[in-house]
């Protein structure tokens, strides 16, 4: 690539929101890993993952193919946003005296890994021409198993900080691995057919794949989190969202307007991840579980309706699909934010108890006071 075509994709990026908003999550992201990051390293490391995975998949978008140059050129300086800015963040930090622990500094290197690795899964996808729904939400969904593995590492396995980003790395390639298997084993000529985007879900081929390995994890996460160990309800409720953001968001704004008006793709993703609860609601040993999960389901209708209408309400403003992806993903990396800085859940409102999303879980009927503003006499 010339300088000149670097020129021309930094005159015309720069007028896009969603660089400047990738460009904002990620140095948020490192800032509050810097200040506020969770005390366990798993859950250090997972932060990290989500992140740079998000503030990637928010400045590539949709990069338009064939036009002043490659695709793999779009992606990769479109990428380059999240990630000067972390890197950036992170020099003004340490030349400001702020100076971040080795345990961070892991978690500062694996939220730059992961937005590599998000280009990376980004322009493989659309080499052989996947939707632009599916090739966002297929590295979310890598970077969801990704943090999942660093939780497990740290918290059932006692892992430190190198060990859970490890792990997080070995996650990431498992998932990556068994998607090129995958690939390699359809027939050549489903690669060829038309990527429109089709049917209830508004995904191409590899949208259906996750279609197939959300129902899989919803089955087994009903069983195990909803049955089993009903104490762990949070869990079910936290995959919940964690499939919301990375398959519905993508696909609600980044599909055509005649194939989202057909697929409705919000709905059926809160249709298709709330029915456990409602079975679970049904066969509740209690009216206060059943309860708690029927307001979960609520919880899922309402994200579907607020994403609905949010992604509605831009386009109506004029903004193109790439801004209302952007916007929806910060919002809800920002709505995770808050919902771990609050530490207060309401049991009685299906919180999200069991889960490490929150500092910490406390009754309705309790006063929590911060822990910052506690002083020690």
């Amino acid at each position: 690539m010339t300088p000149e075509l670097v020129r021309v994709h930094l005159r015309i990026d720069r007028r896009r929101p969603a660089s400047w908003l990738a460009a904002a999550t990620a140095a948020t992201a490192v800032v509050w890993l810097m200040m506020r990051s969770p005390a366990d390293p798993g859950l250090r490391s997972a932060a990290a993952v989500v992140a740079g995975a998000v503030a990637a998949v928010m400045a590539i978008g949709d990069p338009p193919c064939g036009l002043y140059g490659a695709i793999r050129d779009w992606v990769w300086l479109r990428a380059a946003w999240p990630l000067a800015a972390a890197l950036g963040v992170t020099g003004v930090c340490a030349g400001a005296g702020c100076a971040a622990d080795r345990e961070v500094l892991v978690s500062l290197a694996l939220l730059c890994i992961a937005v590599a690795a998000t280009g990376e899964a980004c322009l493989a996808s659309r080499r052989i021409n996947a939707t632009p729904a599916d090739a966002a939400s297929l590295p979310l969904v890598a970077a969801g198993c990704a943090a999942a593995a660093a939780v497990v590492a740290g918290i059932a396995l006692g892992a430190g900080d190198g060990s859970c980003a490890a792990a997080a790395l070995v996650g990431w390639l498992t998932c990556r691995g068994a998607l090129a298997v995958w690939r390699r084993q359809r027939p050549a000529v489903l690669w060829a057919d038309s990527p429109a985007a089709v049917g209830l879900f508004a995904s191409g081929h590899e949208g259906r794949l996750l279609a197939g390995v959300a129902m899989v994890t919803a089955l087994a996460g009903m069983v195990g989190w909803l049955f089993l160990e009903a104490d762990a309800a949070g869990w079910y409720r936290l995959l919940a969202a964690a499939w919301f953001t990375a398959a519905a968001v993508p696909q609600t704004t980044l599909a055509a307007a005649e194939v989202e008006r057909r697929g409705r793709p919000a709905a059926a993703w809160a249709t298709f991840l709330g029915w456990p609860l409602i079975v679970a609601a049904v066969l509740a040993p209690n009216s206060a579980a059943a309860v708690q999960r029927l307001v979960s389901v609520g919880g899922l209708a309402t994200a579907a309706i607020a994403l609905t209408l949010l992604t509605a309400g831009l386009r109506r403003g004029g903004a193109s699909r790439e801004t209302a992806l952007a916007v929806a993903l910060a919002a809800t990396l920002a709505g995770g934010l808050l919902l771990r800085e609050s530490g207060y859940s309401c049991e009685t409102l299906g919180s999200w108890q069991g889960s490490p999303v929150v500092r910490g879980v406390v009754s309705c009927k309790e006063v929590h006071v911060p822990a910052g503003v506690v002083v020690v006499a």
